[in-house]
């Protein structure tokens, strides 16, 4: 579970930042909105779900590409990066000299974690991993470069870092200035590092992009074999129509050849995995007895093709309590599907085992004191190429206070500055008309 991701210097945002999903005391309590971490070292409850608001071009994406990139610095470093190809790393336009700064604080099998790291374009400076078992912080290790006043690969490593000193010292002599220690040691079965690890290749789900074939492919592959998820995906799927009365899927006899330009380089069972998710055939049932007809899953209206896309993943991620993260969750959805996803988090019967929900959105009927508690939402506004993320509950708010009428008011910020028609008149106004 995730408890706070704290970032600075990255992409539009100059200073440091932290979202954090450890629950306030609210005003109102929503059913199913908390989660027990039941961790030594918690500082309590915490949140099921969070979402983000603000204009477009505020920065609210770049919040979510913020932990994507931490995710692929942990995963991808160590054998993805090339030796001399810097950090990957997208700092501020006006910073881009100085370091940028990830860190994320998770509960993991009943004890929370500390992991981040400090870095520039072409390498990383520091690395750090607490644990707080009985609430006391514990080093596990904590890695310095030449620019804070030790040698390149100076660490110092704790106590409680299971193994021998002798292996983190092999872990560390082939640790790359662009690749980070955990990576590494995770390689090797180190065990507090594998289990940072997994927890970020296995249990953190982002989805940025607009879900495409391949995600299809993975519901049509999961309702196809019956799984154990197959009842909610399906019962997520036939909530967003309600002519929908059944859904079919069946293998297709035909070869599914995997040429995308992004997958040359992939591996051969990475190829095979997503070629087996695109030889499904789906078709959707609509009405009963005579007025029933079917049509492919092709004819269906964009949003229907969202929900069977993200299905699958919210089905899976419910089922192993992980995170999930989606940019504009709305989009191409119902207003009432989007709400009824967020609820799926919100509820201990389809979500017993604490997932978490985060993605950003425009949508203020997800505002009302029945979806969200106040310290769920969060707003990024940006000034002067600058944004910044804060929480509802940084304002004073009357417990009756009706929070979307205050934010389309403009109370709490984050919404467009001027109108398109101001905007427009602005322009027409500064156009120079005279003949050149």
């Amino acid at each position: 579970m995730l408890a706070s991701f704290t970032f600075a210097n990255a992409r539009s945002f100059p200073d440091r930042q932290t979202l954090s999903l450890v629950a306030h005391a609210p005003h109102k309590e929503i059913q199913g909105a908390l989660i027990k971490a039941s961790a030594s070292g918690s500082d309590g409850p915490l949140l099921a779900a969070a979402a983000i608001y603000g204009p477009n071009a505020s920065g609210k994406t770049n919040v979510l590409k913020a932990l994507d990139y931490f995710r692929d610095a942990v995963v991808l470093s160590l054998q993805h990066w090339a030796p001399s190809g810097g950090t990957l790393n997208i700092p501020h336009a006006r910073q881009f000299r100085m370091p940028s700064v990830y860190e994320i604080e998770c509960v993991i099998e009943g004890v929370r974690y500390r992991y981040g790291f400090m870095q520039d374009i072409k390498e990383f400076h520091e690395e750090w991993l607490y644990a707080y078992p009985k609430k006391r912080e514990r080093l596990l290790f904590h890695r310095y470069s030449a620019d804070v006043g030790s040698d390149p690969s100076s660490i110092n490593f704790g106590e409680n870092l299971s193994g021998s000193d002798r292996d983190h010292q092999s872990f560390r002599r082939r640790t790359r200035t662009n690749s980070l220690f955990l990576s590494v040691a995770a390689q090797e079965n180190q065990a507090e590092c594998s289990l940072i690890y997994k927890w970020f290749y296995s249990s953190l789900n982002i989805h940025i992009s607009p879900m495409d074939g391949d995600d299809n492919g993975f519901t049509s592959r999961l309702l196809n074999k019956s799984s154990e998820n197959s009842p909610l995906i399906k019962s997520i799927i036939l909530s967003a129509d309600s002519s929908l009365t059944d859904i079919q899927v069946s293998e297709s006899d035909r070869e599914v050849a995997v040429d995308d330009d992004w997958a040359e380089d992939m591996p051969e069972n990475l190829r095979d995995f997503v070629a087996e998710n695109r030889k499904y055939e789906v078709s959707f049932g609509f009405g009963d007895g005579a007025d029933r007809f079917v049509l492919p899953l092709s004819m269906q209206s964009e949003g229907l093709k969202k929900v069977y896309a993200l299905s699958s993943t919210v089905a899976c991620v419910l089922h192993f309590g992980e995170v999930l993260v989606v940019d504009e969750l709305e989009s191409s959805l119902h207003p009432h599907i989007a709400s009824q996803l967020v609820d799926l988090f919100q509820n201990k019967t389809t979500n017993p085992n604490g997932a978490q929900l985060i993605f950003t959105t425009h949508d203020v009927g997800l505002l009302s004191d029945d979806h969200l508690r106040r310290d769920q939402v969060w707003f990024v506004e940006k000034e002067r190429g600058n944004s910044a993320l804060y929480s509802l509950v940084d304002f004073k708010t009357r417990k009756d206070e009706n929070v979307q009428s205050g934010y389309l008011r403009g109370r709490f910020g984050a919404v467009p500055s001027r109108s398109v028609g101001a905007a427009f008149l602005s322009s027409m106004l500064s156009h120079d008309p005279s003949p050149r």
